[in-house]
């Protein structure tokens, strides 16, 4: 065969093989670059959906979460408050991190304790220390890491009560059962830890959070743990009675919460 002709032939097998391998490799490269986002819903009717995002996109998600931040510093009441957090829904939607919920479902579960019993009208009388560095019956917000979620037998709980006592009944025992959580062998609704404690060592969680509630805004940045109590695997206990949606970055060790809680008592530490 004539060399030119066969150089030919060989460049063109080769372009060919380059064809065929280009989206496979293609493929990988787009795969390497996204990062996976968990949303779970932390409700009666919850779920947990996976997303893939650019890196780029990933970028705007983490500004998303500081622009919240920011924009809750400036509040002054809870409906300002409120519409942040609708806002935000808005805006995580563009995502697809509402897991698997519309924009609507999500703000009615984000803010369902003040919907459901009118809790301003109820506990408006209530005489609470605004001085105290808790919280109680609040709309939260945070971004921290070691932080964990735990709610199996609090689902369970929630759905028997739900079908067998009247609603405004269920909603009033839920929120007095989480006030005295202490008390309980178990929480109703989603229990967030905050880092963890030994006998000789603490690992607290790093981050932000803000509530919004009976006794005020309260807030807490930097190195925090839970102050309600100590559970079964040395975690620090913070928040219980938690209804709302958290978002986790896999490539991090920070998750992102937003919703309603009955109880919040957290420590800043020095």
């Amino acid at each position: 065969m004539n060399p030119i002709r066969k150089g030919l032939a060989i460049g063109v097998i080769l372009l060919f093989i380059g064809i065929a391998f280009a989206p496979s490799i293609n493929a990988n490269m787009e795969k390497e670059d996204l990062i996976e986002f968990t949303t779970e819903v932390c409700g009666l009717n919850g779920g947990k959906q996976t997303v893939k995002l650019t890196q780029e996109q990933a970028d705007e998600v983490e500004a998303l979460f500081d622009s919240i931040r920011e924009q809750l510093n400036t509040t002054e009441s809870r409906e300002e408050a409120k519409e942040i957090f609708n806002n935000s829904v808005v805006e995580l939607n563009k995502y697809g991190l509402l897991g698997g919920l519309s924009v609507k479902q999500t703000q009615k579960l984000i803010t369902r304790g003040y919907r459901d019993i009118g809790i301003k009208k109820i506990f408006e009388r209530a005489s609470i220390n605004s001085k105290l560095k808790r919280n109680l019956f609040c709309l939260i917000a945070g971004n921290t890491d070691y932080t964990i979620f735990d709610g199996f037998f609090s689902k369970l709980f929630l759905t028997l009560s739900f079908l067998f006592i009247g609603v405004e009944i269920f909603i009033l025992f839920w929120m007095g059962a989480n006030y005295f959580s202490n008390f309980l062998p178990i929480g109703i609704g989603q229990v967030i830890s905050l880092g963890v404690q030994g006998v000789q060592w603490t690992y607290p969680a790093n981050g932000w959070i803000f509530t919004n509630g009976l006794t005020g805004i309260k807030k807490w940045e930097g190195e925090i743990i839970g102050a309600i109590r100590q559970g079964p695997l040395d975690e620090l206990i913070g928040v219980t009675g938690f209804i709302g949606i958290k978002i986790r970055n896999f490539d991090s060790n920070d998750v992102f919460y937003f919703g309603f809680a009955c109880r919040v008592k957290v420590k800043e530490l020095d």
